[in-house]
């Protein structure tokens, strides 16, 4: 059995001390969340997935790396995919894409930063363009 955490998306300069101290104990993987706003009552801004994942990749040697999940309707395909081969030329063989497409939950926040919420079929046709 392979045992992983979710990093904290609060923006503060924890983050990669705390990916430090899983792989010291013992961890397998530690993750990352792609929100444009952390979970209720978190104060201040996210964390953005890109930058956290590269800062923590370079920081740990030994863990598994990954999106916990990357909303590809954030970007586009190509964008997504290149984040993935940053993630692995940064962190070969530990790299880790959980890919989703959002959800309900996620509408309000999307549209405060300008997204549009999509209907499902071209979520998931964004999904598919992304993995193709």
């Amino acid at each position: 059995m392979r045992l992983s955490i979710a990093l904290s998306q609060r923006l503060n300069s924890q983050t990669v001390l705390y990916a430090q101290r899983a792989e010291r104990l013992g961890f397998d993987g530690v993750y990352v969340f792609d929100h444009l706003v952390p979970p209720a009552g978190s104060d201040g801004g996210a964390l953005a997935v890109e930058a956290t994942l590269g800062a923590v990749a370079a920081s740990v040697p030994r863990v598994l790396v990954g999106t916990m999940v990357l909303n590809v309707t954030l970007r586009s395909p190509a964008t997504t995919q290149r984040i993935a081969r940053t993630l692995t030329a940064v962190a070969p063989n530990r790299g880790v894409v959980g890919l989703g497409m959002s959800d309900s939950v996620s509408r309000e926040a999307m549209e405060q930063f300008g997204f549009p919420f999509l209907p499902v079929a071209q979520r998931t046709a964004i999904l598919a363009a992304t993995i193709a």
